[in-house]
């Protein structure tokens, strides 16, 4: 008993914000594979500690195996076949993320249930052997949803009109899931300065994961069907393409410095955001009180993206 009292104390707090990009996969190809309509071409991830710094960021292409990226995927993403030509299969770049999320007390938080059901879906086809994914999907929680309660929104708030009520503007480039999860951690670092974050969230597998579900993956978990290669994971070709490309720190860095300086403490009250109060079922007191609150928090601080190993 005094030895897992040990073990829990060693375990620190730790947030993860987490994004995907996804091609999608033709009418044939749904009935050949069914029960997935896209596949993930890039997993990105932010992690913070117990006082919401940021630590540490995952970046990872992923070759998909039954779909195709289309031009209209590639000119949203900037990802093209090329891009994921020699990426990770989904399971060792799943299993990549894993590793990195360590063994702390981890909550991970997207925006929507989207990317969610998205690695669920991906997780039971690919590789529903892996009890260490799925216990990771345990981890989420919807910050979409909480952010809509916070406002009493009656429809779902899209993560650039949740920035502009924080007072933020979209860092980096957009349908990227590196800058996606960086902006959402973002938004998650402002509520928790105003105290709405809280301990207490409502976890998204406690109301999606069914008991047939359950049932099956227990009978048919086997320890031994593993599909990830180590040597390959620590391999420094790999790592150097898992690291956050100096492209991206240089355009992170240059955005941020020419970031406009916040207007006078009086607000002005745009008509876009008043029209969106509206759009979104949200009561203009209600944005207000939110709005008021935000514009004085100070953004989250990151100098340069951290350089990780997994070991």
């Amino acid at each position: 008993m005094k030895e897992q009292s040990l073990i829990n104390a060693k375990r620190k707090k730790r947030y993860i914000c987490l994004d995907l990009e996804m091609c999608e996969l033709t009418s044939k190809q749904r009935k050949s594979v069914k029960g997935m309509r896209s596949e993930v071409i890039q997993i990105g991830a932010v992690m913070l500690d117990e006082n919401l710094n940021c630590i540490s960021q995952f970046s990872s292409f992923v070759k998909p195996e039954y779909g195709q990226i289309s031009e209209t995927i590639s000119l949203l993403t900037g990802i093209n076949p090329e891009t994921v030509e020699h990426a990770d299969s989904f399971t060792t770049a799943f299993y990549k993320l894993v590793c990195w999320a360590g063994n702390d007390d981890i909550t991970t938080f997207c925006w929507s249930t989207s990317d969610y059901s998205q690695l669920w879906d991906e997780i039971y086809i690919k590789a529903k052997n892996h009890d260490e994914y799925r216990n990771f999907l345990k981890t989420f929680v919807d910050l979409q949803a909480i952010f809509g309660r916070l406002l009493k929104a009656e429809y779902s708030i899209s993560l650039d009109t949740a920035l502009k009520y924080c007072h933020l503007k979209f860092n980096g480039q957009r349908h990227s899931a590196i800058f996606d999860a960086f902006n959402t951690a973002r938004i998650l670092f402002k509520l928790y300065k105003i105290g709405k974050l809280g301990n207490e969230w409502s976890y998204i597998a406690s109301y999606t994961e069914s008991e047939i579900s359950k049932n099956y993956f227990k009978i048919n978990s086997l320890d031994k069907d593993y599909t990830s290669s180590f040597a390959s994971f620590i391999s420094p070709d790999v790592l150097e393409k898992f690291r956050y490309s100096k492209r991206n720190i240089e355009n992170l860095e240059s955005e941020k410095k020419n970031e406009t300086l916040p207007p006078p403490k009086k607000p002005k009250i745009s008509l876009f955001k008043l029209f969106d109060c509206s759009r979104y079922g949200i009561n203009v007191s209600d944005w207000l009180k939110f709005s008021l609150r935000m514009r004085f928090v100070s953004d989250l601080k990151i100098s340069k993206p951290v350089d990780f190993l997994v070991g």
